[in-house]
């Protein structure tokens, strides 16, 4: 898919991997919205089974908008080469090939699906300077071990949070990663670490201290009670909504001029912001904040390197007495013993609401398309 290919009139990104029962509701979706002849419509992320589905409508002036944004906070041009390894029907993928666009760069893509090692190759093979990823493909480059060709200037992380220790471990093998916050609503990121974060000595050193996010210049944003208010130019124009009894509902995301997120965030100096989760990922564990996601990647760094092998992930389940209790699910086949040694290991170095108190087994763990697992169908199989 190029650029051209998406450019004019009423597109639906569809994912070729939508379930049955997805791809029905999506097509009634399809049905009931609006038709502007102007319009690109892209599902959540999360839009992948039964349950409601969402399709966010962005406007190709509101993708340009955000990929002009983009490539001036990386100082891109023509010198620069993209290698694509995400979905264009998510807005990580596409906002590559609008980027591109505009600044002349050339794009390379990776072929069939997605490979740590083979992701690594054809960056030295092709002299990559530019690339987009999430943090479950970081993850596996940090796992193999692989360490950054020297072509790869700027690495943009988003999809997801990426946490400190991850961040962390993957800059020890010299990738420049720029994390940042984004959402498809507003057609890709709004706010990005810099890269003086990965340039000159100091960023070269052994001490890589998790960078603040530079709002960028195409957005405005506002902290009420730690949730994140935006608005700009790259902002959708309608959210189309079906829910699985069937009730359609179509929204323009302005409200008194700005769009409430689901996101929690924080200033972080003038023109910097600090992102401290979702709302629903932060849950009290015995009268605690803690952040689920950061604690199932500090799990998932601590049970790689003890070589036990599977997915993993951390669900926080309501429990009576702490509020919520933090429970480990696997899909692993090494032995129970193994894992509960290592359980203990791991907890041994966590404050005590951090702790993993329970250990269940799965036949697998379903993931979405970009990596993100996923957590509402897991606690329905455990039957929660």
């Amino acid at each position: 898919m190029k650029w051209r290919d998406v450019a004019d009139g009423d597109h639906w990104l569809l994912s070729p991997l939508l379930t049955a029962p997805a791809k029905k509701q999506v097509l009634e979706l399809k049905a009931r919205a609006p038709v502007t002849g102007s319009l690109l419509w892209i599902l959540s992320s999360g839009t992948q089974s039964a349950g409601a589905v969402k399709a966010i409508g962005l406007s190709q002036s509101a993708i340009l908008a955000s990929a002009e944004s983009v490539n001036r906070h990386l100082k891109s041009s023509p010198r620069d080469h993209w290698l694509l390894a995400l979905p264009t029907y998510h807005v990580g993928g596409l906002g590559v090939l609008a980027r591109a666009t505009l600044s002349g760069a050339k794009v390379s893509r990776l072929p069939g699906a997605w490979d740590a090692r083979a992701y690594w190759a054809l960056v030295k093979k092709e002299w990559i300077t530019l690339s987009s990823l999430v943090p479950a493909q970081v993850h596996d480059l940090v796992a193999a071990g692989l360490e950054c060709p020297p072509s790869l200037r700027a690495v943009v992380i988003g999809g997801g949070a990426l946490s400190v220790e991850l961040y962390a471990a993957a800059r020890r093998l010299r990738w420049p990663l720029l994390p940042s916050y984004g959402l498809s609503e507003l057609a890709s990121q709004v706010a990005t670490a810099e890269l003086s974060s990965v340039d000159g000595p100091a960023a070269r050193g052994r001490s890589f201290d998790y960078p603040a996010f530079k709002i960028l210049s195409h957005v405005e944003m506002d902290f009420r009670d730690k949730r994140i208010f935006l608005r700009g130019d790259s902002l959708c124009r309608f959210i189309a909504t079906l829910d699985e009894a069937g009730t359609y509902t179509l929204e323009q995301p302005l409200r008194r001029g700005w769009f409430a997120t689901e996101d929690l965030g924080e200033a972080a100096g003038p023109g910097f912001m600090r992102m401290l989760g979702r709302r629903d990922d932060i849950v009290k564990v015995l009268g605690e904040l803690v952040s689920v996601p950061t604690v199932e990647t500090r799990a998932q760094i601590f049970f790689a390197k003890a070589g036990l092998k599977g997915a993993v992930a951390v669900l926080a389940v309501a429990d009576a007495r702490s509020g919520h209790r933090l429970m480990l699910v696997t899909d692993s086949d090494d032995s129970l013993p193994r894992w509960q040694n290592a359980v203990t290991a791991f907890n041994d170095q966590c404050l005590g609401p951090e702790r993993l108190v329970q250990l269940c087994w799965v036949p697998s763990i379903a993931r979405a398309e970009l990596g993100k697992i996923k957590k509402a169908r897991l606690l329905k199989d455990l039957g929660f």
